[in-house]
């Protein structure tokens, strides 16, 4: 044909169109530079289509599906959406058609699982198997090692865990395994795999530091993985207390040993040594290096107060080589730090009591009031009145006894002071005390 051999494409698409020819038309879309994009409508057209009997769709089926790698490189989100639109019957067999082109299954499954066009697979009618989004896994850790943790955290519910474990630890994708080893429950194994990746960071960049390169970009992942290992303390308070010392405590070992290696060597130099790091608003300040690493130190003390005993910490702190041979000047900001952030998480812990205390006051206040509140009716007979008010003092008799049981909840005693027109004061211990000597006022008492 002189129009194919010219390559004139839309001319071959008429005559095709006018053929029934429609696999031979998408072929045009495919090999036309200029409207490639346009075989994917064109696909979706014929497939949702009443102008097209089945066997013209099975056609453009097979011709799709024949030329998958092709549309995968023209756009794998479009490609990944037309399968789970038109061709979601067969997702398995499009994966085990792509199995010889591994970078182009990455990009088709990356497509079906992450599409940034608002069809994924959770849209899907029936999704695909667990398998196919493991062999998805698998595929980021070798192209793409470092999306995998966060990737992870984003779809949990889709992949088994057993198996992506497996997977990650095949291929060394540390912090994604740590992941999944706390997930399973192995909290210090999935600890000691992360601190083993901080170790690894410092060491980076004290070499850096000694050999006089730059230190910013290996510095940004020692703070990076240490907010990580940090956050994963935390999740596990629940743990009982030696594990949580252990978690601790080797934590900060690994940012003490630094100061321990430069306290040493920075003496041994007549100045001190200068180097650059990035800050948290974008720029570069320069700033001593033992100071550094104690500012790590410093964050991963404040961080801990609240799930290791206060002496535990300081203990641990003197015993330490880097401040025993030191002056109380040295040591003295440290402690303060710590003094002041327990003291402020205690500020807040009695605040918090006050609140629930005054407002279980003023629940206590409004019962009472409405059961001294006198009740008439008119329209009644003295003997119904007489009965419905003794319903409703009822009523309000367990309202306050209920609330006088939440109220014995609060940790602080459970005591209410009554304030008459005097400057006496009577307190009374889970209860209220009628004595018409008093106007009757309810309020906290601080003992």
């Amino acid at each position: 044909m002189l129009a194919e051999t010219a390559k004139f494409f839309r001319v071959m698409e008429m005559l095709y169109d006018q053929r029934r020819q429609l696999a031979k038309i998408l072929s045009c879309y495919l090999r036309d530079p200029v409207r490639k994009t346009m075989a994917f409508p064109y696909i979706h057209g014929v497939m949702n289509s009443d102008e097209y009997v089945d066997f013209e769709k099975q056609e453009v089926e097979r011709a799709a599906l024949a030329s998958l790698p092709d549309l995968v490189a023209i756009d794998s989100e479009a490609t990944a959406c037309l399968v789970l639109m038109d061709f979601a019957h067969d997702i398995i067999g499009v994966v085990h058609r792509l199995q010889g082109y591994p970078r182009v299954l990455y990009e088709f499954l990356q497509g079906v699982f992450e599409s940034k066009a608002g069809f994924t697979v959770s849209k899907a009618d029936s999704p695909p198997p667990p398998d196919v989004h493991e062999q998805y896994i698998e595929l980021m850790c070798i192209y793409k090692p470092t999306a995998v943790f966060e990737y992870l955290k984003r779809s949990d519910t889709h992949f088994r865990l057993e198996q992506t474990l497996a997977l990650c630890e095949k291929h060394r994708v540390k912090d994604a395994q740590a992941y999944l080893l706390e997930k399973t429950g192995a909290v210090r194994e999935a600890f000691d795999l992360t601190l083993e990746t901080l170790q690894k960071h410092i060491r980076t960049v004290l070499q850096a530091y000694r050999t006089g390169e730059d230190t910013r970009s290996p510095f940004h992942l020692v703070q990076t993985t240490l907010t990580v290992i940090i956050q994963l303390c935390q999740r596990n308070s629940s743990l009982k207390q030696p594990e949580r010392e252990y978690l601790w405590f080797s934590l900060l070992e690994a940012v003490m040993g630094p100061c321990r290696d430069l306290r040493e060597e920075v003496n041994k130099r007549a100045q001190t040594a200068k180097w650059l790091l990035a800050t948290g608003m974008g720029g570069c300040v320069e700033v001593d290096v033992l100071a550094a690493f104690k500012g790590l130190m410093q964050k991963v003390l404040n961080c801990l107060v609240g799930h290791v005993s206060l002496a535990s910490v300081l203990q641990k702190i003197l015993q330490d080589p880097t401040y025993q041979g030191g002056t109380l000047r040295e040591v003295k900001d440290l402690i303060m730090d710590m003094l002041e952030t327990y003291n402020y998480e205690r500020t807040l812990l009695e605040t918090t009591n006050h609140l629930l205390a005054s407002d279980n006051h003023v629940s206590l206040r409004q019962l009472v009031a409405a059961m001294n509140r006198g009740r008439v009716d008119r329209n009644r007979s003295t003997e119904s009145t007489a009965a419905d008010s003794e319903g409703a003092s009822s009523i309000h008799s367990h309202q306050i006894q209920a609330a006088m049981r939440f109220h014995k909840v609060l940790k602080s005693p459970s005591k209410i002071g009554l304030f008459g027109s005097g400057d006496h004061r009577v307190a009374h211990q889970g209860g209220i005390l009628q004595d018409p000597n008093f106007d009757l006022k309810l309020m906290p008492v601080r003992w």
